[in-house]
């Protein structure tokens, strides 16, 4: 399984995306990894998943981290057309949505 790790940074912290984007690089499932930069998170993941070589695609904010082992067991139990968004486990269920981060798999034209 392989997976694109598409990250939305923030230029004025690009040292920090940087840094992050070499981080998921080092992840085994992770195929490539793209980090742009555009105006606003659905942006960049629009565009990213547009490019993306695999189709199950993460997408994250540049200063987001997830461990290996929490990222290879999402991305093994997504199924075409799911979308899986993660939630911080120290804000549990106290808000009624706040996602740090999402996997989904996209269907490939032939």
């Amino acid at each position: 399984m392989e997976i694109t790790v598409v990250l939305s940074g923030d230029p004025r912290r690009a040292a920090l995306c940087e840094r992050v984007a070499d981080w998921y690089k080092n992840i085994a499932i992770a195929k490539e990894v793209i980090l742009l930069y555009e105006r606003n998170p659905a942006i960049a993941f629009n565009k990213g998943a547009t490019v993306a070589k695999c189709n199950i695609i993460f997408c994250a904010g540049g200063d987001v981290i997830v461990k290996p082992s929490t990222l290879s067991k999402m991305a093994s139990e997504v199924k075409e057309g799911e979308v899986l968004f993660l939630v911080p486990e120290k804000l549990g269920v106290r808000r009624r949505f706040c996602s740090k981060a999402v996997l989904f798999v996209c269907a490939r034209p032939q």
